[in-house]
């Protein structure tokens, strides 16, 4: 699972978590290299390091290009048949979009239920800002197809090697000059942000992190990174297409094809990890990550009028669902980050809606209003004495009633925490409340031992909540994930005693990244499991045979809080020592009837996630699995260039055989797809272990205060 565990080691780095997440890639180019002179050689030299040349913050344009070639381009790009065109074909299919818009049918409000179970109110973007978005989109489009495709002028400056197909060379001439837009077109100054640097807390909304380079990295509403070239059909929004140009195949059918769908199967479990670190995981997400949605009705009758809407369709073929009348999985596309307004070159990208240091935004929320609306009083959280009389502790507080809730009963509401995502699952559920649980714990004990004031009293609480999340991370669920030899390559065990890391770096931007987020870090939905065990107290401290557990719950049941609330069947603390004593699935690229057969996303909407993954990876841009593990990931080993090579990155004989019936070329493989059919790579660790740890005593002796 090398390539997988790359993104893992990625999103920690080499620093302490909640200090800088991601790691950057570099250019590798010297100034001797101009795009002007472009051989084979440099054009392989190039697909290592695009994902760099996109990102605007590092590309050095005088370095890459001659001022020669940027007059040209400009001169083309500012005359009336390039600019012109392109504005005014890009303002009349606004125009048309919008009259579109008003043939909608009216049905289900624009925050529909399946999307309510991952957005609510704060990552919805507002009503039609996509159209702004699109019109900017369409005129990208239209201008690279001219200074691409409807001209050799710039073709011929650039020299491409003559084994390159018309089609490589026009794509390839696109995505360079993506890469030159911020020479072409200088970026506007950012936002001007204004630091206490002597705050002695976090900000909630994770500005004022990096006091040195950039003041908003990490922060919210940030703009998802890029580990690799944006990978769309057009360039620049359009979904991925497969390496000639056309259709990738139906999400669904590789969900039931090379994922194995099968209601009947039972996934195998781990022999290492229980189902708290699934659940823990994706608490962990939460914590870092949450895109923008756009609230759009994407029901099947207005699906076609809204090119936002890209609805999976299920196969003739498939009875899983069209026997139980699906025709159809609704999926809108992400909302575009705030693009740029007039013809420009662009590139969609998209918005984190959350902080992305590991900072208990999960508890705390990600914005003032947020922490303000979840404080108490004392410097405590707010919690709720359940409403039903049971003798019970303290739960979360209670849902705005006019929000989406899976509850039927008015006595059992849904709840509130620092993410709007909490009730996805009884187990998430659970997570949420030991945390808040704790910090009201921890409060009470400063208002017993000191006199500070509520304010301090809640802050210094927050620290120490957010100080354990990372401990947990680094010193528990990190080495339970990754491999020894991962941990001590990139530095991520936590120093002993009084030693402190030297580390940070305040150069890198700790936000996340798109692929880590639609693909790689989605490999915990394996981890689940098709039921909640609720295990009573006293089976779980004796293993007594005599009593009988508790009914577990239905994982197909998603978003419903009723378990929660159970008294008789032990409530919250059974669904905990559940997780704590179950094993997770497995990792390994199958997946539960409840998630890939029989996703509940409210009132007569089921869906397949898996399927789901695949397509919003490919609505997001983000490229295939070889375009990952033969460049950002630089496993070591030879480039994969046909499916057999699949071999070398312990894919089997049946997994490579299902991939070569539904994918045309090996270069098609959706990231996540190919993520989870890795094998393993055992190494031998126990000599590299040793001299390691011996290493590490020795560079961090002198790190003690």
């Amino acid at each position: 699972m090398g390539t997988a565990i790359c993104f893992l080691v990625n999103m920690t780095g080499r620093f302490l978590i909640g200090v800088v997440l991601v790691l950057v890639l570099g250019l590798g180019l010297t100034s001797s290299h101009v795009i002007d002179d472009i051989s084979k050689d440099l054009i392989d030299k190039f697909d290592e390091v695009k994902a760099s040349l996109v990102d605007n913050k590092q590309l050095q344009a005088d370095t890459y290009v001659s001022d020669g070639l940027v007059k040209l381009i400009l001169k083309i790009y500012n005359s009336p048949e390039v600019k012109g065109k392109c504005e005014k074909e890009a303002k009349a299919k606004r125009e048309e979009w919008k009259q579109k818009q008003k043939n909608l049918i009216p049905g289900r409000s624009s925050k529909l239920d399946y999307q309510a179970l991952i957005h609510l109110k704060k990552s919805f973007a507002a009503d039609g800002t996509w159209l702004e978005a699109m019109e900017s989109e369409a005129c990208s489009v239209c201008v690279l197809n001219k200074l691409c495709d409807d001209t050799d002028d710039i073709l011929k400056r650039f020299k491409f090697d003559s084994s390159f197909s018309k089609r490589k060379q026009r794509r390839l001439c696109k995505v360079i000059l993506l890469a030159l837009a911020p020479r072409l077109f200088p970026p506007e100054d950012g936002e001007a942000v204004v630091c206490d640097t002597q705050a002695p807390y976090r900000t909630f909304d994770g500005r004022c992190n990096n006091l040195v380079t950039d003041r908003l990295f990490g922060s919210t509403g940030g703009e998802f990174r890029r580990l690799e070239t944006p990978d769309y059909g057009d360039c620049v929004s359009a979904l991925r297409t497969d390496e000639n140009g056309d259709e990738l195949p139906n999400a669904r059918n590789v969900s039931r094809f090379v994922h194995d769908g099968n209601e009947e199967r039972k996934t195998p479990e781990s022999s290492t990890l229980t189902h708290l670190a699934m659940n823990f995981a994706q608490f962990l997400d939460h914590d870092v990550t949450l895109a923008e949605a756009q609230g759009l009705d994407c029901e099947p009758y207005n699906a076609k009028l809204n090119p936002e809407c890209i609805n999976i369709e299920v196969p003739d073929d498939d009875s899983s669902f069209r026997n139980r009348s699906v025709r159809e999985f609704e999926l809108e596309r992400d909302a575009p980050h705030r693009e740029p307004k007039g013809c420009k070159l662009i590139v969609r990208q998209h918005s984190n809606t959350i902080t992305a240091y590991i900072d208990g935004s999960n508890v705390y929320g990600s914005s003032d209003e947020e922490a303000a609306d979840l404080r108490d009083r004392n410097g405590l959280l707010r919690t709720m004495k359940p409403p039903h009389g049971c003798p019970m502790k303290r739960l979360l507080p209670a849902q705005d009633p006019d929000l989406f809730c899976e509850s039927r009963d008015p006595l059992r509401p849904c709840f509130v925490a620092g993410d709007e995502r909490a009730n996805e699952n009884p187990g998430l559920i659970s997570v949420h409340t030991i945390f808040v649980r704790e910090h009201n714990r921890i409060a009470k004990e400063f208002n017993r031992i000191t006199s500070w004031d509520a304010e301090r009293i809640f802050q210094e609480t927050r620290r120490i909540i957010g100080a354990v999340l990372q401990r947990i991370v680094y010193n528990e669920f990190l080495p339970l994930i990754l491999s020894k030899k991962m941990i001590l390559d990139n530095d991520l065990n936590l120093l002993s005693g009084k030693k402190t890391s030297k580390d940070y770096d305040p150069t890198l931007n700790a936000q996340m990244s798109s692929a880590f987020s639609v693909a790689a870090y989605r490999f915990g939905h394996s981890m689940i499991r098709d039921t909640f065990s609720r295990i009573p107290q006293v089976i779980f401290e004796q293993k007594c045979d005599k009593e009988k557990p508790f009914l577990p719950i239905p994982t197909l049941d998603f978003g419903n809080p009723q378990y929660v609330y159970d008294k008789c069947q032990g409530a919250l603390d059974s669904i905990y020592r559940g997780l704590v004593d179950d094993p997770s699935s497995k990792v390994d690229g199958k997946f539960a009837a409840a998630v890939q057969n029989n996703l509940s996303r409210g009132k007569c909407d089921l869906a397949d996630l898996i399927a789901i993954n695949i397509e919003r990876s490919r609505e997001r841009g983000v490229g295939g699995y070889t375009r990952y593990r033969n460049g950002f990931c630089k496993m070591g080993r030879k480039k994969v260039k046909e499916f057999d090579d699949l071999k070398k990155d312990g894919f089997t004989t049946e997994a490579i055989k299902n991939l070569k019936m539904v994918y045309k070329h090996v270069d098609d493989i959706d990231l996540f797809t190919g993520l989870h059919l890795e094998g393993s790579n055992p190494d031998d660790l126990e000599k590299y272990v040793k001299c390691a740890e011996e290493k590490k005593e020795n560079v961090h002796a002198d790190s003690t205060e």
